[in-house]
């Protein structure tokens, strides 16, 4: 075991401690143990387990897990903690780390934990996180996945969020932001899939670009914002109340769901999957490759793959 590189338990049953506390897996690269029945606080879980230095990929969507996110965790390539129960203010985790980057060869320091910065993908979604979108996070210039949706975000979506130049895919969708959009987004040449639905966005959506291939359900339940595609013109006034699901962390009904679940078919699963799958065959792990997998029969989805569903 300790050659093992890959280790995926998940679509089980497990319980106890979500991270392990005593370890002999020197090598560990990719761990996956969603979609199981972890109880437990993820700090106090990561402070009670032995460090994992190698690994770049943890996946522990899915499971019930609470408490806030530990800071260390984000040296990863790949952090997947969706449809948890993950509280607290996202910008104080974040803004913690003033001293990011994205140079793979740089090693940099954060509360005493030594690390390479090269995270491409991260999915937060459908949990209870409060407060703004920290404007360090943007100074992640690898990110290729950002899913912040299904959560109880506040403030406005930073301008920065144009220097993610290789952004992929962003849902901001399911929160409770303000402002504008800012019109430097549509800048970002590689945007394939955009969500901020559900929010208190207002003003003109940007055009040009990227932006000229989104559809009404990237923001629809934002009455405060006109323009292409909506049928809603820039000018007119509104009076309609912003949505207030969110603010006790109710979603909307079945209806306003039909066109959005999360993220279309094949968007964050095949994004995710392509990026982790090069990562493997490149720098993350050596070959040949130690795997170990134990899931249930009906489990059929390859390593890293974010499967969509509804919160």
């Amino acid at each position: 075991m300790s050659s093992l590189e890959v280790l995926k338990l998940g679509q089980n049953n497990l319980r106890g401690y979500a991270l392990p506390r005593n370890s002999s897996l020197p090598k560990l690269k990719v761990l996956d143990l969603g979609h199981n029945d972890f109880i437990d606080n993820l700090w106090r879980s990561f402070s009670r387990s032995q460090p994992l230095s190698q690994l770049r990929v943890l996946i522990l969507r899915d499971n019930r897990l609470e408490g806030k996110i530990p800071l260390e965790l984000l040296r990863l390539s790949i952090l997947d903690l969706s449809g948890n129960n993950l509280s607290g203010d996202m910008s104080n985790c974040i803004d913690n780390a003033t001293c990011w980057t994205t140079e793979a060869e740089s090693d940099v320091t954060i509360t005493g934990v030594g690390f390479i910065t090269i995270l491409i993908g991260l999915d937060l979604s459908c949990n209870r996180l409060t407060g703004s979108i920290p404007m360090q996070i943007t100074q992640l210039k690898a990110f290729r996945v950002v899913n912040m949706s299904h959560n109880l975000l506040s403030g406005q979506i930073p301008i920065s969020m144009r220097n993610l130049e290789v952004l992929e895919v962003l849902d901001l969708s399911y929160n409770n932001l303000i402002g504008e959009l800012h019109p430097g987004l549509d800048t970002l040449p590689f945007l394939e899939v955009f969500f901020v639905s559900f929010n208190n966005l207002s003003g003109p959506i940007p055009l040009g670009n990227q932006f000229n291939t989104f559809l009404n359900d990237s923001y629809i339940g934002n009455p405060g914002l006109c323009g292409v595609p909506l049928a809603r013109k820039c000018g007119v006034v509104v009076t309609e109340k912003p949505p207030s699901a969110m603010s006790s962390h109710i979603r909307p009904p079945p209806s306003a769901m039909s066109s959005h679940t999360r993220l279309p078919p094949s968007a964050m699963s095949s994004i995710l999957h392509f990026h982790a799958t090069m990562s493997m065959n490149s720098s993350i792990l050596e070959s040949p490759v130690n795997l170990v997998v134990i899931s249930s029969s009906k489990a059929n989805h390859d390593v890293l793959v974010s499967e969509e569903h509804d919160c």
